[in-house]
């Protein structure tokens, strides 16, 4: 009687044991969904935008007779002429075979070409690039970017060759700007197969992008978050350092287990430089970001002054207007004269300066976007 007694309770404690493990299942099987669901989009839902290119091309040859003209009253010998239609602009290249004074060439296009333009100089191959403000500027859309990589894309250059990135990022310019692009860059892991796995932070310290809360895997409104980042990051470099790994790249190819990498974008860089301790944390997580698997997309738009310091753990800086100092010192105001800041900017990466056509989601595309 005793022994049916316990094979009963025995019999239960199995029962239960089956159900709380099934009804585990069941939720975690249902937690991966959401997950999916929440973190990954389908290609299907962007737009794929096509452009009739005609009228574009008629004005370069059209400024490419005026350039000619314009060289032959300058008595300016050169080899030839090449052009490139980009998105965002057009490159006008013309080998010349000695330098000359510029300004004069400044002087007579000013008086034909009606579009905004830049003028550089290429020693290395004695060249000089015109580039012409296109009559109607692209952006880069979200599927010609899938289409032709795989990697984290921010933009385009001139010369039509995504600008792929893998390291911290500073965005300079004015708010409104700053938050058009930031939400694109956002919403661009989400559809790339790469980044599936990838999670993504969002610091609105400026309360102004919400919307966007629920398709990133945390958001927060306040900095002092940010701080909690440390201890993570410091799991991450341990391990790293027990298994003499330089970085995590590194590691996942030779372990089962993987560290995901994490895209952490902040909106409003001066709310955190206006507190000291909470400088010196996020000072120490950009040093180590990269190598742990921490990508910061960071944007800045006060007037005041960035220390070389910050500057520097910053690999890349986009400028998308002359809106402060911190951009002038970076690229020469001229610059920022002739470009559109709705669809480019400029990057700048060590001594090397892009002009860039950004990266930009649609409202039509951001309405087919359904978790």
């Amino acid at each position: 009687m005793i022994k049916n007694f316990f094979v009963k309770v025995f019999n239960i404690i199995i029962n239960i044991f089956k159900k709380l493990k099934k009804d585990a299942e069941s939720i975690d099987e249902e937690y991966k969904n959401n997950k999916s669901k929440k973190r990954h989009f389908n290609k299907s839902m962007l737009v794929n935008y096509k452009f009739d290119n005609t009228d574009e091309l008629n004005n370069i040859k059209n400024n490419i007779i005026l350039i000619k003209n314009s060289l032959e009253e300058l008595e300016v010998m050169y080899k030839k002429i090449d052009y490139l239609l980009g998105f965002h602009i057009s490159s006008i290249y013309v080998y010349i075979l000695y330098e000359f004074d510029f300004s004069y060439l400044y002087d007579k296009l000013n008086k034909y070409i009606k579009n905004k333009y830049l003028i550089k100089y290429n020693h290395d191959e004695c060249k000089i690039i015109i580039e012409i403000n296109n009559l109607v500027p692209r952006f880069l859309n979200f599927k010609y970017a899938l289409k032709n990589a795989d990697d984290f894309v921010i933009g385009i250059d001139e010369y039509n060759n995504l600008i792929k990135v893998d390291n911290n990022i500073l965005i300079l310019g004015n708010d409104l700007d700053i938050r058009k692009y930031l939400e694109s860059l956002v919403l661009y892991p989400m559809f790339s197969k790469n980044n599936r796995n990838d999670e993504i932070y969002l610091f609105d310290l400026y309360n102004k992008m919400s919307d966007l809360s629920k398709y990133v895997d945390k958001y927060f409104t306040s900095f002092l978050e940010i701080g909690s980042m440390n201890e993570d990051i410091e799991k991450v470099l341990n391990e790293l350092n027990d298994t003499h790994y330089p970085n995590i790249e590194k590691y996942n190819l030779n372990n089962q287990t993987k560290f995901n990498k994490k895209f952490i974008f902040i909106n409003g860089l001066e709310k955190i430089l206006s507190h000291t301790r909470i400088t010196e944390k996020f000072e120490y997580l950009l040093r180590l970001s990269v190598q742990t698997g921490y990508y910061f997309i960071v944007t800045y738009s006060s007037n005041s002054i960035l220390s070389s310091n910050i500057l520097s753990l910053f690999e890349y800086k986009i400028m998308l207007q002359y809106q402060n100092q911190v951009a002038g010192e970076l690229i020469p105001e001229s610059y920022f004269k002739v470009i559109n800041s709705n669809v480019e900017g400029f990057i700048k990466w060590r001594d090397l300066i892009i002009r860039m056509c950004l990266l930009k989601i649609t409202e039509e595309e951001k309405k087919n976007m359904k978790i």
